[in-house]
């Protein structure tokens, strides 16, 4: 296919400028997760699953998952880059490439405690996971698809509240700003 140089240039470029990826799991919704490119490769770091107190980003059913669709969209405009399939691989400690993808995340963790505690953490209560793409472009900015990305409102009990009571003696239209009608 000719397309293919540019599909992973596209691939390349837009990973490599997002911050923020959408990680889709099949079967489940997307979930927005803040990402650092190493070695040209998107790593999260997500909290183990069944921690509670776990303060990392989950994302449920993604270790299980042999394939996901990692989303990545323009800073400026919002607008889609890229959609391709990667393979989730999860980098333990002590594993080669798991120092340097820890420290990369590390540094550009926004809110995170010192680096010490931080790194200690990952290694007891997280996982690094390197989403390694397939070379399977879903869509792109150049053939975007037809179908809708919205996902279904959440069921709730919540409601709006109702109109207010109609009540006797209440004036209708404005009233002076000296009080004097």
């Amino acid at each position: 296919m000719t397309d293919e140089p540019v599909h992973s240039a596209l691939l390349a470029e837009s990973i490599k400028r997002a911050s923020l990826v959408w990680v889709t799991v099949p079967g489940r919704a997307a979930i927005a997760v803040w990402q650092v490119t190493h070695e040209a490769v998107p790593h999260i770091v997500v909290g183990l699953d069944g921690d509670e107190e776990a303060t990392e980003q989950r994302v449920p059913g993604l270790l299980g998952a042999g394939e996901v669709v990692v989303t990545a969209r323009s800073k400026d405009t919002g607008g889609l880059l890229v959609a391709f399939v990667a393979t989730p691989q999860v980098i333990g400690p002590g594993a080669e490439g798991y120092e340097a993808a820890a420290t990369a995340l590390q540094a550009a963790r926004l809110n995170g405690p010192d680096a010490a505690s931080t790194l200690a953490s990952w290694r007891d209560r997280a996982h690094i996971v390197r989403l390694v793409p397939t070379g399977r472009v879903v869509e792109d900015a150049l053939a975007p698809s037809t179908h809708s990305r919205a996902t279904a409102p959440v069921v709730t009990a919540a409601t709006t509240a109702p109109r207010p009571p109609w009540v006797l003696g209440r004036r209708a239209g404005k009233r002076s700003l000296l009080g004097k009608d």
